[in-house]
């Protein structure tokens, strides 16, 4: 318990590699002191990526949590905040930011973090995923904007990293036209308990948000609040067939796209004929022999900015 009129303390947990991050740490003690609200700083690790620094700040009462980093960052953090009710605040010093950009962050560091202190409580659901290779199953992972099996998975793995570190988020295009070419691949994709159908598919995504960099957007009508993933099934066969699928993604045209099934659903069972890798927010797995993604409506609850 808190005595009455403490300052409510503010747990940070900080990915320190990124080179924005301690701008945002400062800026975060700046505000936080002008409040009169006490910090504690928790950095993560390559051992310990994010979800430890969070349950220990659950453990020692937190009633907020701040999390300066990219998407791994974000959502190993949400992942660990997920049903506890305890609001996460977003700094994102990341890449793409994927889920910050979904949510409508503000551009500029002062207005991050304001938001991040004392934003809107805003429910969020939030999606879990867990794999196969062999008769090894994996822990369950969490993600916040897309999870993906196939091509898209091995272009994020394909992504040079110093080109990454040069070019930010367009460093993944340069990766993608190298394996765009290459043909789709056989795969059974099972939504929702039903039968699984085969399919040839270049990748074969779950996404809980919509928007990617530079306008992209992958779901028109995807929210992360509505308690399903909206489902796409890329079924590009021959080069000139993503002429219409960036049309569809770039240029927001409304017609349908023949390379483009999209769907809706709370769990996917998605199963390649060969081993193929995954991605989960951009964070990149080795191939797998089997891929479950299922939502969990309103697991999360996020600070988003003020309106008005």
């Amino acid at each position: 318990m808190h005595p009455p009129n403490t300052p409510q303390r503010v747990f940070v947990v900080l990915n320190p590699v990124h080179r924005s991050a301690r701008r945002a740490a400062s800026e975060l003690a700046r505000q936080a002191a002008a409040s009169g609200r006490p910090l504690t700083i928790l950095r993560t690790s390559v051992a310990e990526p994010g979800g430890s620094q969070a349950r220990a700040a659950l453990d020692a009462g937190a009633r907020l949590v701040v999390v300066v980093g990219g998407d791994g960052t974000v959502r190993q953090v949400a992942g660990a905040l997920a049903g506890s009710g305890v609001p996460l605040g977003i700094v994102p010093t990341g890449t793409a930011n994927l889920f910050a950009r979904n949510l409508g962050l503000p551009a500029r560091l002062s207005g991050q973090v304001s938001t991040a202190l004392i934003g809107t409580p805003t429910s969020s659901d939030i999606g879990w995923a867990r794999s196969r290779h062999g008769d090894e199953w994996s822990g369950e992972q969490p993600f916040l904007v897309v999870a993906g099996i196939g091509r898209d998975a091995a272009t994020v793995l394909a992504t040079r990293p110093w080109l990454k570190r040069r070019l930010s988020w367009l460093a993944y295009f340069e990766a993608g036209l190298r394996h765009a070419w290459r043909p789709p691949l056989p795969m059974t994709v099972a939504i929702d308990g039903r039968p699984a159908r085969e399919v040839d598919a270049w990748c074969v995504l779950a996404g809980n948000c919509g928007r990617l960099p530079a306008g992209i957007t992958v779901f028109a009508d995807a929210r992360a609040d509505d308690g399903v993933l909206d489902t796409l099934i890329v079924a590009v066969k021959r080069p000139w067939h993503w002429a219409s699928v960036a049309a569809k993604g770039v240029l927001h045209v409304s017609s349908d796209v023949a390379a483009l099934d999209y769907g809706r659903a709370h769990d996917v069972v998605v199963r390649p004929r060969t081993p193929q890798p995954v991605h989960l927010d951009g964070d990149p797995f080795p191939a797998v022999d089997e891929a479950r993604w299922r939502v969990a409506a309103s697991e999360l609850m996020v600070l988003t900015p003020k309106k008005g």
